[in-house]
């Protein structure tokens, strides 16, 4: 079992127009409106590739439409209740330009009351559970290393962690020991101290990142693909070129799938190739329905897969 963390869930709606004018008045296309959240992302994504997860979430008012919406899933959920409402995040795409423009609420407050009532949520959660994976940004209010406290409770418990987040909050909590962590370039340079504006190669990158405690690091770089890194085995991935709509999730999509495979038994190379498969799939749609194994495995072949020496 793979519980998900998600302090800070959303319901993402989709709205496309042909041409942005500020100031002016629009009519939209609506796509459907989905639960969302990194950690929920992961928790939908695992649950495609058949991998058996369950999901926390920190949720107010909205939550019953949250949980009905994962439940439809197949998702079991596990809802610690806070004041406030759930929030909504557009995602405006705009077609002639093929940009997409997100506009995204805070979300609730949360207090040192309701952080603990999480961790004994999670006290609970962990019995029987293999791995927890702590996803998103945290919410208005929460302490910078509530991700480093929340770590050390579930290790402590017998769980290994995975982690996926920015900021603050990433610098913290990768100071411990993770068995799988997932930044993109603009945040592995933060998470390692370079100073703004500077453009290390990957290699570079790649070699301080290597000084962190993680079993399994992933180094996402958008159409430029990624790198693998897992014990003394580097693997580099170069998704094929496709038309992007909407780029939210694909993060996710390839978190998600890496760890569905160490689950179901797949080699390095084949969870490196089948992620970016899975994240090229989930960025081709205008929608925020993430990837699904089908759409992974068509897009399978055109991934170029290449085993390095580290």
């Amino acid at each position: 079992m793979i519980v998900t963390v998600t302090l800070n869930p959303a319901f993402d709606k989709p709205l496309s127009v042909d041409r942005l004018q500020p100031g002016g008045l629009h009519r939209v296309d609506v796509g459907p409106i989905v639960p969302s959240g990194k950690g929920i992302n992961v928790s939908r994504v695992l649950r495609r590739w058949g991998v058996a997860t369950k999901a926390v979430i920190m949720a107010g008012e909205g939550q019953t439409a949250l949980v009905r919406s994962l439940t439809a899933e197949e998702i079991p959920c596990r809802v610690v209740p806070v004041a406030g409402q759930v929030r909504m995040n557009i995602k405006l795409f705009e077609t002639a330009s093929g940009r997409m423009t997100e506009l995204n609420e805070p979300g609730p407050l949360v207090e040192e009351a309701d952080v603990q009532q999480l961790e004994n949520a999670l006290t609970e959660e962990c019995v029987g559970a293999r791995l927890v994976v702590f996803a998103g940004s945290l919410p208005v209010g929460a302490a910078p290393d509530l991700y480093s406290r929340l770590l050390n409770l579930v290790t402590r418990l017998g769980c290994k962690a995975a982690l996926d987040t920015s900021g603050p909050a990433l610098r913290l909590a990768a100071q411990e020991r993770l068995y799988a962590l997932k930044p993109n370039y603009r945040e592995a340079l933060e998470l390692c101290g370079y100073p703004v504006g500077a453009t290390p190669s990957v290699v570079e990158l790649l070699s301080s990142l290597a000084k962190l405690d993680v079993e399994h690091l992933i180094l996402t770089l958008g159409g430029d693909g990624a790198y693998f890194f897992a014990g003394s085995q580097l693997v580099r991935t170069i998704p094929p070129q496709v038309k992007v709509g909407n780029t939210a999730g694909a993060g996710d999509s390839v978190l998600a799938t890496y760890l569905a495979g160490l689950e179901l038994g797949w080699s390095l190379a084949e969870r490196a190739a089948k992620a970016t498969a899975a994240g090229t799939a989930a960025v081709q749609g205008l929608g925020t329905g993430l990837c699904t194994p089908e759409a992974a495995e068509a897009l399978l072949p055109r991934v170029t897969t290449q085993i390095l020496a580290y």
